[in-house]
């Protein structure tokens, strides 16, 4: 397979076009390119790509031809910039057409142009993706480019397309006189030279976010967040500026442009006439708000991108409790694709820890761990065989830059026991074991005179609430310790080694010793006239989980304490910083399954899920809408409901059927 490019250099933002014209006899389009790529036949949007892998590899992805395709094309964007999305390396595209087992045309069969009336000089959609979809139809024309060979990638197995690009039709609410928005936030990210590389000051705020008079605004929502791709269908007797603003969520009913942090619209110049309009690229909304200076008709829908895979567990009965579990279903079918996603909007990014969640969630869904073993794998192909120590990047495949979370790369370590628990794929995790030795050796590096890690470089990250301040993760900060003693046990697990599992034991001992005052656990210590002392005031209720999920501490009366004492039922407690969701309350969550407390579980996944059920049908990454309202390892909460309604006494109303195709279980309670 040759691969191509335009001959141009140095290009943001470009989007090229290919286009085969079935002249013989074919049945399978093989497709490789990069960063982003859209398949059609004849027109109809047939597949959306790549499955992302490392930077230099590619995953080859097989799509049947049907008889009758007269035209095959592929659009694929080259962002030119470091996201997170993917990963920053130069643009490719190459392709075979296959009939049967013989390959009957190559990259070279495709001839090659550049679509004008889409705009490259534009402002960035988000700090984490790429760049705002402008079109101007009166460009409506292509432009013929000039390829030149490109190197090649080293080709590995993909997985195929996942998606089935359901459309589903969006509601119209009414038609109003636009009197701007509620709120508009400001891009934390706007003046960061690097974050607007190659952009004009094209942003709809400029007159459309303030009051015009005569502007239109058409509104229209779905029943929940849902993730794919605008059409819109339009009519204009004359001239039109189309512009579809979209959110996820309105709290409290009012429309924060930016809530999320990034430019949630997309913008078209019509020309009079009728029009078939298709996002290049997919978004996260439940809410769309047409603003336009023209009286024009508009309709539309959602070419949905979601893993359609998950069968393998139906969840009936239940009221509120089915509310949760589906809204954890749409989360994980919107964020497991070809990795593991953090959120299907805003970022688009394969993130550690989450996906420790996440393949819980996978497995219990479809009854395999394919999305899981990829996303591992990727982390694998990393080449670090000249390196004696190694961290990982904290999302990945993506353009993280030098930023990277020490904690992350221990939940990897976490991850692979437990993927090997699931799958019993022992050939990965030998695979692994490089890699996971120098992650022990990186983190020696760390290690006082009591074997605590002091002064971690880069990112901490515990969880999103005050316990991530950095006065309480700076020095010797405890929950990181205590998450490091179960990586070292968890290393021992995979690999048995006694003597790390033995540096776990006295880990912990020394973290009882200088963190646990009786009562709680406090967050971090620092250096007092060079003497390592407990910081009094640092105190957290997700300090206490870390030290119950890792078992720091077996104690039960203290596990009672903090069971019974903390948790989304309870008031905040003087003095304590709260948990939030992620990922506080979901270690709870791990604590409560392991000690049997399932009407606990049911009682507070209620208190604290059911809200989000209601207003957007997914589960989000904070306990308010301050962040992604759909986020992919919140779904692990279905698996918990379900085990704890089938363990639990309590009837609820429930009937669970199980097909994991060795004859269909059911449970009623």
């Amino acid at each position: 397979m040759d691969f191509i490019w335009s001959k141009r250099e140095n290009v943001f933002n470009e989007e090229l076009t290919f286009n085969y014209n079935v002249n013989k006899p074919c049945d399978t389009l093989r497709i490789v390119a990069v960063d982003a790529y859209r398949v059609f036949f004849d027109n109809k949007l047939i597949s959306y790509g790549p499955e992302r892998t490392l930077k230099g590899y590619a995953r080859l992805r097989e799509i049947a031809i049907p008889l009758g395709v007269k035209v095959i094309t592929v659009k694929v964007v080259s962002y030119g910039l470091p996201i997170l999305t993917c990963a920053d390396q130069a643009p490719f595209f190459g392709a075979e057409i296959l009939c049967g087992n013989n390959v009957v045309d190559g990259t070279g069969a495709f001839s090659c142009s550049v679509d004008m009336k889409k705009l490259r000089s534009v402002q960035k959609y988000s700090s984490q993706r790429g760049f705002l979809e402008v079109y101007d139809y009166s460009r409506d024309y292509f432009e013929s480019v000039e390829t030149v060979k490109v190197s090649a990638p080293i080709l590995i197995d993909g997985l195929g397309d996942k998606c089935r690009y359901f459309e589903e039709e969006l509601s119209f609410i009414g038609k109003s006189v636009f009197n701007g928005f509620y709120k508009i936030d400001k891009l934390w990210w706007e003046s960061n030279a690097e974050k607007k590389i190659g952009v004009t000051d094209y942003i709809v705020k400029r007159d459309m976010l303030d009051t015009i008079n005569g502007l239109t605004a058409l509104d229209f929502s779905l029943d929940g967040i849902k993730t794919g791709f605008f059409k819109l269908k339009v009519k204009t007797a004359t001239k039109a500026r189309v512009v579809a603003v979209f959110e996820e969520i309105q709290p409290d009913g009012n429309w924060i442009f930016r809530r999320s942090c990034c430019n949630d619209y997309l913008e078209w110049n019509l020309p009079k006439g009728e029009y078939e309009l298709l996002s290049a690229e997919p978004y996260t909304f439940k809410f769309v708000k047409i603003l336009t200076d023209a009286d024009i008709e508009v309709s539309i829908s959602v070419v949905k991108l979601q893993n359609d895979d998950e069968n393998c567990v139906q969840f009936s009965g239940g009221g509120v409790l089915k509310e949760i579990y589906d809204s954890a279903v749409n989360s994980f079918r919107q964020n497991a694709l070809d990795i593991f996603m953090d959120c299907p909007g805003r970022e688009r990014a394969g993130w550690l820890c989450d996906s420790y969640f996440t393949g819980i969630t996978e497995n219990f869904f479809t009854g395999k761990n394919e999305i899981e073993k990829n996303f591992l794998e990727n982390y694998l192909l990393i080449d670090t065989a000249n390196q004696d120590k190694v961290h990982l990047p904290m999302c990945f495949p993506s353009s993280a830059g030098e930023t990277f979370i020490p904690n992350w790369v221990m939940w990897f370590v976490l991850e692979l026991l437990e993927y090997y628990k699931r799958t019993g794929d022992g050939a990965l995790i030998e695979k692994a074991k490089e890699k996971v030795y120098k992650i022990v050796n990186y983190f020696n590096g760390f290690r006082n005179e009591l074997g605590l890690l002091e002064n971690l470089e880069s990112w901490v990250f515990v969880e999103w609430s005050i316990c991530n301040n950095a006065e309480y993760v700076k020095g010797v900060n405890f929950p990181s310790n205590m998450l490091y003693a179960k990586m070292l046990e968890t290393v021992d697990a995979l690999y048995g080694d006694i003597e790390l599992k033995e540096q776990a034991k006295m880990l912990k001992d020394a973290i009882i010793k200088v963190s646990f005052d009786g009562n709680y656990f406090a967050d971090n210590a620092v250096r007092v006239d060079g003497k390592l002392t407990r910081c009094d005031d640092h105190l957290s209720e997700t300090c206490q989980y870390y030290a119950l999920f890792t078992k720091t501490i077996c104690d039960s009366i203290y596990t009672a304490k903090i069971i019974d004492e903390f948790g989304p039922l309870n008031p905040v407690k003087e003095n304590i910083g709260k948990s939030n969701v992620f990922i506080g309350y979901y270690l709870r969550f791990m604590i409560l399954k392991e000690m049997n407390d399932y009407d606990r579980i049911i009682d507070e996944a209620v208190k604290l899920f059911a809200p989000m059920a209601k207003e957007t049908k997914t589960l989000w990454e904070n306990d308010s809408p301050s962040a992604s309202c759909n986020h992919g390892f919140a779904s692990v909460i279905a698996c918990l409901i379900t085990e704890s309604v089938i363990k639990s006494d309590k009837k609820r109303g429930v009937e669970i059927k199980f097909n994991y195709g060795k004859g269909e279980e059911i449970f009623r309670r």
